[in-house]
């Protein structure tokens, strides 16, 4: 059985990922994962994870070091690894990889597994994210909440997928893993349904990439070209989406006429330049929204919007929720100060703010998702 690698390495678009305030807990509990997993697997090489029966959902902080080798086993459970520190050498039956810093495994129910021992005295850790299906799915195993585990059955789920590279896919679920732990102390219904949408974000963001990286590799040759005609565009919109664009500015840029850019946009992207350029922009929003405490009006006008009435507008269209609400969901300072009201007056409402409820059906931006990397028009939506 292959290991899907997928070459993920940083590139121009995620450099500026590295001065971003992202949500980093203080302290991780460390535990070793020889002494936490072996005694998990039984005879027949199955990895039974002790769940909360009633919340099917954990991540551990393991240290990877071990004196010696644990057998190959199969996890009754699906598992999203993030290697924080140190070189792993990971083995798939018989295939075997070296993972890195940034790397993330999306390990499914049917792969068989392990990390090998190491002679090295650096420390080698993860980030390890345990759920069971129907925690997402909610019985619904035939349509939308299939989705969300597309990760895990893409090419029979026979083998792992290993994601490389430090990246803004690696550091985004990296940040959603730390978030679900912080939540997972609490046994509160609030708390229950900011980790639903945290491990939703997860699997979404693992869905694009794929997707992604499939679409890509079976693009002819003339279309893989058109894509980077536009490398120039996107780099222009990184670098000055606080500031007006124009499709003029972005047709100069990429060398074409405005008929001829906004065509071959329009073909590549599967949306108009202006409608791109109002995603990126609402995404950075998003970003500061639940990361400062700048005012709406500050990130209006930070993220290239002329005022906060015409920022809202667009927000509510993409986000399909308020600026405001969009940050009691899932800002860091507002999730603290939701917990307490939560404890002294009960849950907040969710009959009067639909875009707070939790169901498979929902779409990937009434989770509070979004993404600006360009992507062909050809990929499947959720």
């Amino acid at each position: 059985m292959n290991i899907l690698m997928v070459d993920n390495r940083e590139s121009p678009r995620d450099h500026g990922l590295r001065g971003a305030h992202r949500f980093m807990q203080s302290e991780f509990n460390w535990e070793s994962a020889l002494s936490v997993i072996e005694p998990q697997i039984t005879n027949r090489g199955l990895h039974v994870w002790p769940f909360d029966p009633s919340f099917p959902v954990d991540v551990r902080f393991l240290l990877l070091n071990r004196e010696h080798d644990i057998p190959l086993h199969r996890p009754d459970h699906l598992e999203v690894i993030y290697i924080e520190s140190g070189e792993v050498v990971y083995q798939s039956r018989e295939r075997e990889c070296l993972l890195r810093k940034g790397d993330i495994v999306v390990v499914g129910d049917k792969a068989f597994h392990r990390c090998r021992k190491s002679g090295s005295s650096r420390p080698q850790r993860g980030a390890v994210l345990l759920f069971l299906p129907q925690l997402v799915c909610a019985g619904d195993f035939s349509g939308e909440g299939m989705k969300y585990l597309m990760p895990f059955t893409l090419g029979g789920g026979v083998s792992p997928k290993v994601l490389t590279g430090m990246t803004k896919t690696s550091v985004l679920i990296f940040d959603l893993i730390q978030r679900i732990s912080a939540e997972l102390p609490r046994a509160s219904e609030w708390s229950q349904l900011a980790i639903k949408a945290y491990l939703k974000m997860i699997l979404v963001l693992l869905a694009d990439h794929f997707l992604n990286q499939r679409t890509a590799s079976q693009l002819p040759l003339a279309a893989q070209q058109s894509i980077q005609h536009l490398g120039p565009v996107f780099e222009l919109v990184d670098n000055r989406y606080p500031s007006p664009l124009t499709v003029e500015d972005a047709a100069d840029i990429a060398g074409l006429s405005r008929w001829h850019f906004m065509r071959l946009f329009k073909r590549v992207m599967g949306q108009s330049f202006i409608n791109y350029l109002h995603q990126f922009r609402i995404s950075k929003g998003q970003e500061l929204l639940v990361s400062t405490e700048k005012s709406i009006a500050d990130v209006s006008l930070e993220t290239g919007f002329c005022d906060q009435s015409y920022f809202g507008m667009v927000f509510r269209k993409f986000a399909h929720m308020t600026p405001l609400t969009y940050r009691r969901c899932f800002g860091e300072t507002s999730r603290s100060t939701a917990s307490t009201q939560y404890s002294r007056k009960g849950p907040p409402s969710l009959e009067n703010n639909p875009q707070m409820t939790s169901g498979p059906s929902r779409s990937r931006h009434e989770h509070g998702l979004m993404t600006h990397a360009f992507k062909p028009s050809d990929k499947v939506r959720f």
